[in-house]
């Protein structure tokens, strides 16, 4: 790939400030009598196989600070990371296949001063996942 010459790995991309928001947003639905946070419209029917929801039973909000893992998969800049990092979201691992995007990735989550919060990681899908 050229993401090391500014190739789509090292580009910010529209959908991760949109991901970002709708995360954050389903962080801050207003919580029910029982500590739930209010249901979220979004169909798990439509996931592949396999793939588990943010969304906890009954469709109450799973928030990932509340000890859970966040992996992102081609994170690229990181900037999904930054921004729920920032938000006071931990334990995030944010991946991508090229190591010069993982480099740069890096630079950005200490620029931030978040590497408390963000692991950078190479991680090649082929390859077993990263602990």
């Amino acid at each position: 790939t050229n993401a090391g010459r500014g190739g789509t790995g090292n580009l910010v991309w529209q959908a991760g400030q949109v991901l970002a928001k709708a995360l954050l947003a389903m962080e801050e639905a207003p919580c029910g009598g029982s500590g739930d946070a209010a249901p979220v419209d979004a169909p798990a029917a439509a996931l592949p196989p396999g793939v588990e929801p943010l969304l906890g039973r009954g469709g109450a909000v799973a928030h990932p600070g509340g000890g859970g893992t966040v992996l992102e998969l081609g994170a690229g800049t990181g900037e999904l990371a930054i921004l729920l990092a920032r938000a006071g979201w931990r334990n995030i691992v944010a991946t991508d296949g090229d190591m010069a995007v993982v480099k740069n990735m890096k630079y950005n989550v200490n620029v931030n001063k978040l590497g408390h919060a963000v692991r950078c990681v190479r991680w090649d899908w082929a390859d077993p996942a990263p602990n």
